[in-house]
């Protein structure tokens, strides 16, 4: 039924869909995977083979190298289709799957300039393409994709896709019009260079992701040293306002003790009270931790003319681990006092915290005024601090922690009011 034209050319499609799908399987991947799989493929190797079989290759360099680089973006729509992935990142990872497809291809070749055509070919083919696959997906793949994504520079793989499509293009030239029986160890130098090239590009590939994430480390943890800083200088000033006000509490009991009038002894009493209230939190939601960070805030605010509402169900909270309610809800207590901070209008410097139930979800809302304008990135806005360097962290900290329960962020940003609502999928 099928010509060995079309076999050849759906041999040639299977080699690349297989590199493609190693990344596929630990990728995100769409709903209705396996039919999107089974579908995609089948279709491909199908049409891989009708083109071979209708057009045949080539003999031109040129007109070859197009033939070949047909096939090799079918692999792009291939990967988007079954993936969850941009366009850029399938071309990515389309690239990447090529380096290893044309790895074990000039093995292939390679085995056959040495031993020649011995009768068992076909197994030592196969034997080469399943070494070179596992071995790639260990060495590789596995280090590019990680929690079902790729992290990637789209100039960095702009680079790799001219590097793999020049050192192609120059050693076909070199093989297909220079070479002969006499130039056999030429030959041989072109399949070990073709495949040090492959090998290089795919190494360079996870040396870059492995510094990217190095350099995140370490942005990180200067950011953490940054929040210490922060942090320090907001307990130095929670103790100097506790210290005020027992200086003061001091010299008001001393003269309490010398007032006759009764009237002006009750007004004095209230003072007191109303002084003594900073250092009662009067939150009990439910949930330690809560209550420690809405207390810390609190001092903060009140010292600072900012009303601190919070409105919470704490027990809901607790299939959260400590330091994970400290990331979320002191981030974003931190972006919404830095907001209404700037705030002229004293009416608006007010923050709401809300935490309750919906249909199986955990709610939590952060809103406050703001009156400057924001930049976002990535869904995520920017800082208006000046120090730029740590842009994002705060923010980007919230969602990464979100992100370890299943749930997700969004910010609405109307008319002066900035909301932060936090979905998590109750722990049962």
């Amino acid at each position: 039924m099928f010509g060995y034209e079309f076999l050849e050319g759906a041999n040639y499609m299977l080699e690349l869909f297989a590199a493609c799908s190693m990344f596929i399987f630990l990728l995100e991947k769409r709903p209705k995977f396996w039919l999107r799989y089974i579908g995609a493929t089948s279709f491909g190797l199908v049409l891989a083979g009708l083109i071979w079989e209708k057009f045949q290759l080539p003999t031109l360099t040129a007109f070859s190298f197009l033939f070949w680089a047909v096939f090799f973006v079918f692999c792009i729509p291939y990967l988007w289709f079954c993936s969850s992935l941009t366009l850029s990142e399938a071309v990515y990872c389309a690239i990447c799957g090529f380096a290893v497809q044309h790895f074990a291809s000039e093995g292939c070749l390679l085995f056959k300039l040495v031993f020649g055509n011995v009768k068992w070919i076909l197994v030592a083919y196969a034997l080469i393409y399943v070494a070179v696959y596992v071995l790639f997906y260990h060495v590789a793949v596995k280090r590019l994709v990680e929690n079902g994504k790729v992290d990637f520079r789209v100039k960095k793989s702009a680079l790799s896709l001219i590097s793999i499509i020049l050192i192609v293009l120059i050693l076909s030239v070199i093989k297909k019009h220079f070479y002969t029986e006499g130039t056999k160890y030429l030959g041989m130098v072109c399949q070990i260079y073709d495949m040090f090239s492959c090998a290089f590009i795919l190494w360079v590939q996870v040396s870059q992701k492995e510094a990217l994430h190095l350099q995140h480390e370490l942005d990180f943890m200067d950011y953490m040293w940054h929040q210490q800083q922060d942090q320090y200088q907001l307990t130095q000033e929670n103790i100097d306002i506790i210290n005020r006000k027992c200086h003061d509490l001091k010299h008001q009991v001393r003269a309490l003790g010398k007032m006759q009038n009764g009237a002006q002894k009750e007004a004095f009493i209230s003072n007191i009270e109303d002084a003594i209230m900073i250092y009662d939190s009067s939150v009990d939601t439910g949930n330690k931790a809560l209550d420690t960070v809405i207390m810390e805030k609190s001092l903060f605010c009140k010292e600072h003319g900012i009303t601190l509402s919070c409105i919470a169900d704490g027990s809901k909270l607790d299939f959260m681990d400590i330091i994970d309610l400290y990331t979320v809800f002191g981030n974003a207590l931190d972006n919404a006092i830095e907001g209404v901070d700037k705030l002229l209008d004293a009416e608006k410097k007010v923050i709401v915290v809300k935490v309750f139930t919906k249909d199986e979800l955990l709610m939590i809302q952060v809103e406050n005024y703001f009156d400057s304008e924001l930049v976002f990135q990535n869904d995520l806005p920017l800082t208006t601090k000046e120090e730029k360097y740590f842009h994002g962290y705060g923010m980007k900290s919230i969602q990464y922690t979100v992100h370890k329960y299943n749930g997700c962020i969004t910010i609405n940003s109307e008319r002066g009011l900035f909301r932060l609502q936090i979905l998590i999928p109750l722990q049962k």
